[in-house]
C-alpha cells in the first residue's frame, strides 16, 4: 500500500504503476493473479477503473456469478457516460457468453446510448450484430423443433383410437392434466405425486422437506401465502404473456403497444419474436395448458402439507378441471399447449434464453410423448 498513489477521494489514482502490472497478468492471460491483487486492496481505495478489471477477471475466470454481484455492487457509483457504458457492456458480456443473445442485446444498446461515441473501444454496434446472428440460429432452431414436437405429438395422439382411450374418473383425469408435476420429485424424495394418491399426504420427514421445498423455493408457507403464489407467481401463470402476443399477432390487441415504457416495449417484443415462431401449432387456449398443469400440481403439494383444507383443495381442483375442459377438447390440444408453454416458462425464467427455452422444450416434451396423456379420452 505504501508504494500506491491516491487521488484526491482517496482512491487508487488511475494512472497508477499497479495497471502495469494488471496489464501484463492479463496479455498472459493470468485472471487469477489480477482477482488477487485487487482483492488484497482495500474495498474502500478501489476506483471505479480498478472495480471493473476485478469484473473483467472474474468474466474471464468464467467467475459469472462473482461477476454479477461486483456489477450489482458498483452500479450506484456508475454516474457518468463512459462508466455507464462501460457497466452496460460488461453487463451484456456475462449474458452473451450464457447464450442470453435478447437480453445482452438490450445492454448493449444501452450502452451505446449512455456512450455514442464507444469511448472505451468496445465495438458495440459489433457486438450487437453478433448476438443478432445468434438470435436468428436460436429462431431456426426452435422453429425446426416446434414443426417436430407438433408432429410426435400429433403421431402420438392417433397410435389409439379414440374409441380404445381410457375414460378415467374425474379424480384420475385431473391428476394426468397435473403430468409434469406429478412425476416431478421434490430435493431429497425418490418419488414426484404420482397419479394414484388424488388425497395424497406427506407425513414426517417428506413433509418437513416438502415444507421447506415451498418455503424456499417459493416463499410460502401457510394457506395465505400459497393463494399469493398461485394466482401472481410467473412458475404458473406464463400464459397471460402469450395471450397478448397472440391477440396482437391477430390484430386484436386489448392495450396500446405505443404507450409501454422502454422496458415493457423490450419484454413484450422479445415474448412476441419468440412465441410467433410456434403460434400455429397452438390451440385456441393458447399455452393455458403449461398454468393449468402446474397449478394442479402445487395444488396437490399445498394439500399434502395442509396449506389447503379438504375444502380448499376439492374446491381448486373441481375448478381447475372445469376451465380445462372448457379451454380444450382433447388431450391433443393439452398436450402441445403444455409443451409448448414449457418452452415459453424457461423462455421468461432464464432471462429470455431461447437456447434454454429450446433445451426444456425438448425434455419435457419428451415426457409428454412417453406419457399417458395421449391415450385418454377427454372429459366433455
Amino acid at each position: 500500500m505504501n508504494n500506491i498513489t491516491f487521488d484526491k477521494n482517496g482512491m487508487i489514482s488511475d494512472s497508477d504503476k499497479i495497471y502495469e502490472e494488471l496489464d501484463q497478468w492479463y496479455n498472459e492471460k493470468e485472471y487469477d493473479k489480477i482477482a488477487a491483487a485487487v482483492m488484497d486492496i482495500p474495498r474502500e481505495h478501489w476506483s471505479n477503473k480498478l472495480w471493473f478489471r476485478l469484473i473483467s477477471a472474474y468474466n474471464n475466470l468464467k467467475q459469472f456469478g462473482k461477476a454479477s454481484e461486483e456489477l450489482d455492487a458498483i452500479y450506484p457509483r456508475c454516474d457518468n457516460p463512459v462508466d455507464i457504458s462501460h457497466w452496460h457492456y460488461m453487463r451484456g458480456y456475462i449474458l452473451y457468453v450464457n447464450r442470453k443473445h435478447l437480453m445482452a442485446i438490450h445492454c448493449f444498446e444501452d450502452g451505446l446510448e449512455a456512450d455514442p461515441n464507444d469511448s472505451l473501444g468496445f465495438e458495440l454496434d459489433k457486438e450487437i450484430e453478433d448476438a443478432r446472428v445468434n438470435i436468428e440460429k436460436d429462431i431456426n432452431t426452435l422453429r425446426e423443433l416446434s414443426e417436430k414436437v407438433t408432429r410426435d405429438i400429433k403421431k402420438r395422439y392417433a397410435q389409439m383410437p379414440y374409441s380404445d382411450k381410457y375414460e378415467l374418473s374425474d379424480e384420475e383425469f385431473t391428476m394426468q392434466l397435473g403430468f409434469l408435476p406429478g412425476i416431478r420429485k421434490i430435493p431429497g424424495q425418490e418419488h414426484g405425486l404420482g397419479f394414484k394418491e388424488y388425497f395424497k399426504k406427506y407425513e414426517g420427514e417428506k413433509r418437513e422437506q416438502a415444507k421447506e421445498w415451498f418455503g424456499n423455493l417459493f416463499g410460502v408457507t401457510d394457506r395465505g401465502s400459497f393463494i399469493e403464489f398461485f394466482q401472481t407467481n410467473r412458475c404458473c401463470n406464463i400464459s397471460r404473456f402469450a395471450r397478448d402476443v397472440l391477440a396482437s399477432l391477430n390484430g386484436k390487441s386489448a392495450f396500446d403497444i405505443s404507450e409501454l415504457n422502454k422496458n415493457g416495449r423490450r419484454l413484450f417484443d422479445d415474448v412476441t419474436l419468440f412465441v410467433k415462431v410456434f403460434a400455429e401449432f397452438l390451440p385456441a387456449a393458447g399455452v393455458a395448458a403449461w398454468d393449468m398443469s402446474e397449478k394442479i400440481g402445487f395444488c396437490r403439494h399445498a394439500y399434502a402439507v395442509d396449506f389447503l383444507t379438504h375444502t380448499d383443495y376439492c374446491t381448486c381442483m373441481s375448478a381447475m378441471m372445469d376451465d380445462v375442459k372448457a379451454s380444450f377438447s382433447s388431450t391433443e390440444e393439452y398436450m402441445l399447449s403444455m409443451a409448448f408453454g414449457s418452452a415459453l416458462y424457461m423462455f421468461m425464467e432464464d432471462e429470455r434464453s431461447i437456447p434454454s427455452a429450446i433445451d426444456f422444450l425438448l425434455k419435457s416434451s419428451a415426457f409428454i410423448i412417453h406419457g399417458d396423456l395421449g391415450d385418454i379420452r377427454w372429459k366433455e
